[in-house]
């Protein structure tokens, strides 16, 4: 089974980056560069920093922006998975995912820390962190506060809708993934209409392994998807 950054089919570029960075900080002894990951949604922001983290090796924490509703959320955050990351010796990878929403007080919270490896607990307590890395992903890269927290990633790498000649390699995977057998020429078609975003492409697939499944078939024909596409409103 492919790991790390070979699970990712395409962006080419931004994978030859990134294992750049890793060899480097691998040799240097140095943690992975910080990096922000933005783009429109459903392009897999996400997907990137989990193969990336994965690549990298380390003890990996994700976390939803949203669900730090204050400063002392994460500060708490950054102190127990420092503290985590510590007692398996391994180096930290934090990832933060809809990281717009932090406020830019929570922002701050991350300048120190990203930096000069301490937090800030409070009436003057510091907290000495080891060093590690922060990434984060975005739909929104204008809420950051582009002066003082964006320019503490190294790395802030637009991830773009894909080719269509990934997506059909994407869609392949996941209609395989569900056992439903297909012709090479219809991908294209469904290609199309997913418009290079791997998520519509994955809800779509679903929908023609549902309607397969529906008529008791495993083979995908040019009918079910002119069926699926008539019923799922969608135009070529």
């Amino acid at each position: 089974m492919k790991q790390g950054l070979d699970k990712i089919i395409g962006l080419p570029t931004e994978k030859e980056r990134a294992r750049i960075d890793i060899l480097a900080s691998h040799r240097l002894g140095e943690p992975y560069p910080h990096t922000l990951l933005h783009g429109i949604g459903g392009t897999g922001k996400t997907h990137f920093g989990r193969c990336l983290a994965a690549e990298c090796g380390g003890f990996f924490r994700e976390k939803e922006a949203a669900s730090l509703r204050s400063r002392k959320d994460t500060v708490e955050l950054l102190v127990e998975s420092d503290d985590y990351a510590r007692s398996r010796r391994q180096r930290l990878i934090l990832f933060i995912d809809e990281i717009h929403r932090l406020t830019p007080l929570q922002q701050e919270v991350f300048y120190f820390p990203m930096v000069e490896w301490r937090v800030d607990q409070g009436d003057d307590n510091w907290y000495e962190m080891r060093p590690f890395t922060l990434m984060g992903a975005t739909t929104q890269l204008h809420l950051l506060d582009e002066h003082s927290f964006q320019k503490r990633f190294q790395n802030v790498w637009e991830i773009k809708p894909y080719s269509d000649s990934y997506m059909v390699r994407i869609i392949s995977g996941l209609l395989s993934a569900h056992k439903i057998h297909h012709d090479w020429n219809d991908l294209k078609r469904i290609a199309t209409v997913c418009c290079g975003i791997p998520r519509t492409a994955k809800r779509l697939c679903v929908k023609l392994r549902n309607h397969c499944v529906a008529h008791s078939r495993t083979r995908l024909t040019s009918q079910d998807i002119n069926r699926v596409f008539l019923l799922e409103g969608l135009v070529q």
